[in-house]
């Protein structure tokens, strides 16, 4: 299912999207998709290949400041890594 269609459907059930995929903030059409549905995602970035040990260390470092910005509204992306949160998106729109 396209970036395009998912991403508002899961918006719309009140879902936040976490993904590994950094790319998507090259990708005119799938920014734009999270910021019509106003869609709250936060993307796992750092090494390119984190095996799901270490993507779920990423997670848990940062799931204390994850809890406080899904409580903010879209749209926003955000840049998790082991060490940091960084707001990518609206600051950043394409």
């Amino acid at each position: 299912m396209p970036d395009e269609v998912w991403i508002p459907e899961v918006t719309k059930a009140g879902l936040v999207i976490l993904t590994r995929d950094s790319k998507i903030l090259q990708r005119v059409a799938e920014v734009n998709a999270v910021v019509a549905a106003r869609a709250r995602m936060f993307v796992i970035t750092g090494a390119a290949h984190m095996d799901l040990w270490q993507q779920l260390r990423v997670v848990a470092a940062q799931w204390p400041r994850m809890l406080e910005r899904r409580q903010q509204p879209g749209p926003f992306i955000d840049s998790i890594t082991l060490t940091a949160t960084r707001r990518l998106v609206p600051d950043r729109v394409l």
